[in-house]
């Protein structure tokens, strides 16, 4: 038997310890090389103690084709990152934020700072990561040392007054390009004004820079991230702040581990590669997939400090989220039905595409935008039964404030007009409310007196606002990105709610919702594998079901979103 042997070895936790699983199953040759190493047999792979790891590789018969890890990842995961020799000293961390933190905030800043602030902070929305990013900004703070923090343009303010109420300090938040910087310790700008005021702002020593909602570097292609690259990692002093630092696939966290780390992350190909199941198609290099997720897992934990809420917010209120199943009529779904016809036709054709050219790329193209269009039609095909959904919960719930939230402006739309139909009292955050607005609209809604119903944006408002006044959040529409849905759910779901908080999905029976759902549910079931290695650990798992009854037809697969509100 000369066929060659292969086998693939994934590194599955911090000391080493690595998976061996051979192609068939049924190939045993290899076990020579088990001889002298401590290991054990799970399911289909073997599992060896990570002190054997060239002892292994050395002993397998000279026909062995072996797909390992490559040289540089290995070392990144053999490091020691956390200095467990330095003497932490709480006293440097501002008393302001010690005095106040939680005991596992302390333990948070105490592992970042150990960490020489170069790591991902990535608890959960609603644990405190504004909080710890300024515990350890403090700590490495010295006389004169600069501290910047990049951010959504949406959250400069809230991170002005955060830095306010946690240090006393001001700071400086850049607003226009022509805004000159000033000698204050801490710049607050927003990622677009950082890529035009690139030239000024990297001629200043930065200490410390802090990036918010990191996922927003997660494309190698995006100018910000071309532009910024170099200076977030020369700084001393690193933390990209995402309770969601891949939004759907592991493609998305090289450009961040590369800020981070680029003498061990230098090269997408190689990265892509071994975690991102990098092959080519008729339609070019393709890097969506996801391979050695348990590897990328261990990876992530070197650099990462996460919290789950369920973990240590033990009085934190449980989820309760609830699919409820609407029809559409037969005259609501006309204009999807033509749609889905040529969606049909032009999968038909692609489907059987041997070698891209002009005609089928314009074809797939063609595709997207109809897919797009899509998605906006059944948003308008909805209307009349998310009207009648959220109709009835708010006049049977007089006493409770309710979120809607919704994805076109078409929905949000028509969601203010039943409300103003209603009578009742709201406010609306979307892409159009000014940014100065936003904050007195959260005051005004978290007062007991203030409005009843908030409308709101999923794209505008997943992140940076607290809602704990509310504790019953419907979802007109949904979106094909788990993490954005999740991020909503946390803005009423963080500390400070001491309600069971209850979410409505609503669902068009028979059609691209249930599709779209059941998308997220394994998008984020890949993404708990990697970022908490174990599934869904807060994922998309529904509670309950409930039908509320018309009539029916089906839809089919929606892509890429387009947002209009």
């Amino acid at each position: 038997m000369n066929d060659p042997i292969n086998i693939s070895i994934q590194i599955v936790d911090e000391s080493g310890s690595f998976t061996v699983t051979a192609r068939p199953r049924s190939e045993k040759r290899w076990y020579c090389a088990l001889e002298g190493t401590e290991h054990a047999r799970e399911g289909s792979q073997t599992i060896i103690a990570g002190q054997f790891y060239e002892q292994f590789l050395n002993n397998l018969p000279p026909n062995t084709i072996v797909n390992k890890p490559p040289r540089l990842f290995r070392a990144f995961i053999d490091r020691q990152f956390i200095d467990t020799r330095m003497i932490f000293e709480p006293e440097k961390v501002a008393p302001t934020i010690w005095d106040k933190a939680f005991p596992f905030q302390r333990e948070d800043i105490e592992l970042a700072v150990r960490l020489n602030g170069r790591c991902f902070l990535s608890g959960e929305m609603g644990v405190g990561k504004t909080m710890e990013s300024l515990g350890v900004v403090s700590y490495f703070r010295t006389e004169g040392s600069r501290h910047l923090f990049i951010v959504p343009s949406y959250l400069r303010g809230n991170w002005w007054r955060e830095i306010d109420h946690w240090t006393g300090e001001d700071s400086q938040i850049i607003f226009k390009t022509k805004d000159e910087l000033s000698e204050k310790p801490f710049l607050i700008i927003s990622y677009d004004l950082a890529v035009r005021k690139f030239q000024e702002l990297n001629k200043i020593k930065w200490e410390t820079i802090v990036c918010d909602e990191s996922h927003y570097l997660k494309s190698r292609t995006a100018k910000r991230v071309k532009t910024l690259s170099k200076m977030i990692s020369k700084a001393p002093h690193t933390m990209l702040l995402s309770g969601t630092p891949a939004l759907s696939k592991p493609c998305e966290l090289y450009t961040q581990l590369h800020m981070l780390f680029p003498v061990h992350f230098k090269q997408f190909t190689q990265f892509a590669l071994r975690y991102c199941d990098l092959k080519k198609t008729h339609w070019g290099w393709d890097s969506n997939g996801a391979t050695n997720c348990d590897e990328m897992g261990t990876i992530m934990k070197k650099c990462m400090v996460r919290r789950l809420k369920k973990d240590v917010l033990g009085d934190l209120p449980k989820k309760i989220r609830k699919e409820v199943f609407i029809d559409l009529l037969k005259k609501e779904k006309k204009e999807l039905e033509k749609q889905f016809q040529e969606l049909e036709q032009l999968n038909a054709i692609l489907r059987k595409v041997q070698v891209a050219n002009k005609r089928t790329r314009d074809m797939a193209f063609q595709r997207q935008s109809l897919i797009a269009e899509m998605f906006r039609a059944t948003a308008r095909a909805k209307i009349r039964a998310v009207y009648d959904y959220v109709a009835g919960v708010v006049q049977d719930n007089p006493d409770q404030k309710i979120i809607i939230f919704g994805f076109h402006m078409i929905t949000l739309d028509n969601i203010q007009q039943l409300a103003e139909q209603l009578k009742e009292s709201f406010m609306r955050i979307d892409g159009s409310t000014p940014q100065q607005d936003r904050q007195s609209l959260v005051d005004a809604f978290q007062n007991p007196d203030g409005p009843r119903l908030a409308i709101l944006s999923i794209g505008a408002c997943n992140s940076g606002l607290t809602l704990t006044a509310c504790h019953y959040t419907i979802f007109a529409e949904l979106t094909w990105t788990p993490s954005l849905l999740l991020q909503c759910e946390d803005r009423t779901h963080r500390i400070g709610q001491d309600e069971v908080c209850h979410y409505d999905y609503l669902i068009a029976q028979d059609t691209l919702d249930e599709r779209v759902m059941k998308k997220i549910q394994n998008k984020h079931s890949l993404l708990d594998h990697i970022i908490d290695s174990k599934a869904n650990t807060d994922g998309f798992n529904i509670e309950e079901t409930e039908e509320v009854a018309c009539e029916e037809e089906e839809e089919e697969e929606a892509e890429k979103r387009q947002r209009v509100g």
